[in-house]
């Protein structure tokens, strides 16, 4: 993730959050760590299709810009950074620092042996490919207005240390290598790489506003993985539905290979709900022998699947032990019985094995009471003087009995019994403490005794290896520099003529974001989350008047790929040309529609190297119709609730 310390937040002088919505999306508290800096005075500025709660909450400016065009953003603010360095005498781009420490910003930092002319410097520029990336350029990409473009580099000059948090769906865009590459060198040249307060990286899920090392550091459980003997193939999540109804598969640049897959199994998983192209998915379904399914709830993927193995939910298991932020574990107990016929997944493994005449205790070895206490046993707390660590827990032998489990007494922070009542342990923090982190501090002070795990040793905004890695995949071609290639469905997809302004016949872009109901499709059957956070097509005004749609009406957005229904929401919170769907909602095939409202009936799998999803882009049309479509917690899930 390449993310500072949370305290290092309070350094900042600007957080950019690029996609980034830790108000609605994220476990934790992130939000908290945010309003700590805006308290202290820290700007605040969100970048994204839609002005998200957070930036609502928090924000102090908003830069609106269209789903997947980061990457033409992102070079259009390095080139007027690049023109401003120009005049004032190199002393706005940190030229010391990318001289030392980066490979490829200009021609002096290539590679021996790679082509001069694709240094990103030169690239950003147009100089040999007769294309500045002016504002001008990006705008008509990304719909942000050129002088609130010249707005955004003016922060980016005038704020230092900046701290910039993408979150991951900018970079979920098919041939998107380029964005990754585009927001390192914009760190970069910046000189907010490796400083107090200063960092360009991911912020998302477990980590988000607060990286670096684990101050706790979990256990093992002391269970030996079996490998998996199968090395090949391993298919792609935006090719595998493709994968099984053709019978054959990409190895790679090596081409097309047979396949047969006879068998789908789904343990604790969403593929079919969550991956992309769910219409082919349904296919792929219906055209293997058989389909098995783990879970606890009737997920799509249950529904259509031959057998059903029920399987204990979290609080009927005995005890998980959970990595929550680097500062903070978690171990859950017990808490009810298992319901119906529903068995633990480890013995589900070990009626398996005795079935397929594996050794069943190889499959399930040790009690799910026994693994979560040697994790417990192993884990590891940081002291005070943030280097050195000692055991978590401490442990005597009449707390082996007590917990009926196999062990040896140990000294520790926390005597083991109070940490299973307690259920967590947190180390405890303040802006003073030693337990702070800086990504990539020793490596910008010494550079050669600190490389870096890259095949410079440096940070490779030209790299050669992720190109031979794309190549490799097979899908498409890679570039070892940051290369804008728009994707099959990115905004320019919209047109049938991009240069003339033609519209063509999928004009809209769908933008599917995480919302409050729950994680994914996890609590998609709870009625009361349903009911609380209805799943609605959100479009701005102007597009509804356009269309002559009204507040209520139900919608349809549709592509070759399939159809969902929605009510239609309005708000001046989404972009023009942007209908926004909240991901996650389990799909419900009536006819031809969706009447759930799963943005994954409507997304392209379209490959690319390696493995890179492509959730980011879709585009699709939108029109009125005249069902009547029931509140969405009233819907039928194929299961009495």
């Amino acid at each position: 993730h390449a993310l500072n310390d949370r305290y290092e937040l309070l350094n900042s002088k600007l957080i950019i959050l690029w996609g980034c919505n830790p108000a609605q999306n994220a476990m934790g508290m992130p939000f908290m760590n945010l309003r700590r800096a805006k308290e202290k005075g820290v700007k605040i500025i969100s970048i994204d299709p839609m002005y998200s709660r957070t930036a609502a909450l928090i924000a102090d400016d908003y830069f609106p810009i269209r789903p997947a065009t980061d990457t033409p953003l992102i070079l259009a603010i390095c080139y007027l950074i690049l023109k401003e360095d120009e005049k004032k005498d190199h002393k706005v781009i940190d030229w010391d620092f990318l001289d030392k420490c980066v490979q490829g910003f200009d021609e002096k930092t290539m590679p021996k042996g790679s082509d001069k002319k694709e240094n990103f410097k030169d690239y950003v520029l147009g100089t040999y490919d007769n294309l500045p990336k002016t504002p001008e350029w990006a705008s008509k990409i990304c719909g942000l207005e050129v002088k609130r473009i010249e707005e955004l580099a003016n922060l980016l000059m005038d704020n230092h240390p900046t701290t910039a948090l993408f979150g991951w769906n900018s970079a979920r865009v098919e041939k998107a290598q380029h964005v990754c590459l585009a927001q390192t060198a914009l760190g970069a040249m910046t000189g907010n790489i490796g400083v107090k307060g200063g960092c360009f990286a991911v912020s998302a899920q477990e980590c988000s506003t607060n990286g670096g090392p684990a101050l706790v550091k979990k256990g093992k459980d002391g269970i030996e993985e079996i490998k998996n003997p199968l090395k090949k193939p391993k298919l792609c999540t935006t090719e595998h539905w493709e994968d099984i109804l053709s019978n054959t598969y990409t190895d790679g640049d090596k081409g097309k290979k047979p396949l047969d897959i006879h068998v789908i199994y789904h343990s604790h998983c969403a593929a079919l709900n969550q991956s992309n192209n769910t219409n082919k998915g349904i296919e792929a379904h219906r055209k293997v022998d058989f389909v098995v399914t783990n879970h606890f709830t009737f997920t799509p993927e249950a529904q259509f699947s031959d057998l059903v193995l029920p399987v204990t939910t979290p609080w009927e298991k005995e005890g998980e032990v959970l990595q929550e932020s680097r500062e903070l574990l978690i171990w859950s107990q017990k808490v009810m019985d298992p319901y119906f016929e529903s068995k633990d997944d480890a013995w589900i493994a070990r009626e398996l094995a005795k079935r397929l005449g594996l050794d069943p205790e190889k499959a399930d070895p040790i009690s799910n009471a026994q693994r979560c206490f040697n994790i417990i046993a192993s884990s590891k707390v940081v002291k005070e003087d943030g280097k050195t660590f000692e055991n978590l827990v401490s442990i005597t032998n009449e707390d082996l009995k007590k917990l009926n489990v196999e062990g040896k007494p140990q000294q520790g922070r926390v005597p083991i019994l109070q940490l299973q009542k307690d259920g967590k342990y947190q180390v405890k923090r303040n802006p003073d403490d030693k337990l702070g982190y800086i990504h990539n501090k020793k490596f910008r002070e010494d550079p050669v005794k600190n490389k870096l795990k890259t095949e410079s040793g440096k940070i490779e905004i030209y790299s050669p290896a992720l190109k031979k890695k794309v190549d490799k995949a097979g899908w498409n071609e890679g570039y070892a520099y940051a290369k804008y290639v728009p994707a099959t469905e990115g905004y320019e997809a919209t047109f049938s003529d991009f240069e003339k302004g033609v519209k063509g016949k999928y004009p809209y872009q769908v933008l599917t974001v995480h919302d409050l109901r729950g994680t994914h499709t996890v609590f998609n059957q709870v009625d009361w989350l349903r009911e609380a956070f209805e799943y609605d097509v959100v479009m701005n005004p102007k597009d509804a008047n356009k269309k002559g749609f009204n507040q209520g009406d139900t919608i349809r957005i549709y592509n070759e790929r399939g159809s969902v229904l929605r009510t239609l929401k309005l708000s001046e919170r989404v972009m023009p040309g942007v209908v926004v769907i909240h991901e996650g909602a389990w799909v419900n095939i009536e006819g031809e529609d969706c009447i759930a409202g799963s943005p994954n009936v409507l997304s392209g799998d379209f490959p690319s190297g390696p493995d890179v999803e492509s959730w980011g882009t879709i585009i699709a049309n939108v029109e009125k119709v005249s069902k009547d479509l029931k509140k969405d917690w009233e819907v039928d899930l194929g299961v009495k609730l």
